[in-house]
């Protein structure tokens, strides 16, 4: 009898990995999403970053730029020209699919974004509307580290790790 050796290909540790981000995206939308309050942890932490020195506006608004639409965009493009037309599809149907599910929990949790819940935050990006929780940035550039991963070498897979995490730090400092 033959054993059959079983192994897992890059697509399937990366569905793996998404639902590992879904469902800790489900948990902090549980506890972070319902009620739509603010508690003073929360403040302190947005407090904290948001009072960050003033010139690191351009550089968070730059990092924010990152899972915009054209960068969401040119990723796409590049990886159809490097020949990764499966993963360019996948990355292009699941960033259109993962902003338009935040943008339906933002209307179902229906969470303020800073500016309206604490009086003393402005928003230093003129483009945010809306509510602010769950957020696409977050949610997008996540989904973008989870997909990619299998593809950068692992000694480089720190960067998108640490990409995620200055996106998310820049939608706190910009006040949005």
């Amino acid at each position: 009898m033959v054993k059959k050796i079983e192994h897992k290909t890059r697509y399937d540790r990366s569905v793996n990995l998404l639902l590992a981000a879904m469902i800790v995206f489900l948990v902090n939308l549980f506890f972070a999403g319902w009620p739509p309050r603010t508690g003073s942890l929360e403040v302190g932490i947005i407090n904290t970053i948001y009072n960050w020195p003033l010139w690191l506006k351009p550089y968070f608004y730059a990092v924010t730029q990152l899972v915009s639409f054209y960068a969401v965009t040119a990723v796409v493009i590049i990886l159809w020209i490097r020949r990764h037309r499966v993963l360019a599809y996948v990355v292009a149907t699941a960033s259109i699919f993962t902003f338009a599910l935040t943008e339906i929990l933002k209307i179902l949790v229906r969470r303020p974004r800073p500016p309206q819940a604490l009086t003393h935050i402005v928003s230093r990006d003129s483009m945010a509307y809306g509510f602010g929780f769950p957020s696409g940035h977050a949610a997008v550039s996540t989904l973008l580290c989870v997909l990619l991963w299998d593809l950068v070498p692992k000694n480089w897979r720190w960067l998108l790790v640490v990409g995620v995490v200055l996106v998310c730090l820049s939608r706190i400092y910009l006040g949005v």
